[in-house]
């Protein structure tokens, strides 16, 4: 959240949820929990406008028996062309 109050900066985030079988079901709950991670950083004080929240169900997901693995998560990009430095 520091680097998105302190850059004039887009991002997107992106919801992913383990698999259930319901790709209804996935679709809807990584769009929840992106959105909730969206809410916490315009709570927090990033303009709204700022972040797009994006549910992609099970797409992407990471293996159950992975060590460390987070079949939940919601990634975070930065957009092309906003908060990116250039020089003098």
């Amino acid at each position: 959240a520091r680097q998105l109050l302190e850059r004039p900066m887009r991002v997107r985030l992106e919801g992913y949820v383990a698999p259930s079988g319901d790709p209804e079901l996935e679709k809807r709950m990584s769009q929840q929990l992106a959105d909730g991670v969206k809410v916490m950083l315009v709570t927090m004080g990033v303009a709204e406008p700022r972040v797009v929240a994006v549910g992609r169900g099970a797409s992407r997901s990471i293996a159950l028996d992975r060590p460390g693995a987070a079949p939940t998560r919601v990634d975070v990009f930065v957009l092309p062309g906003h908060g990116a430095r250039t020089q003098p």
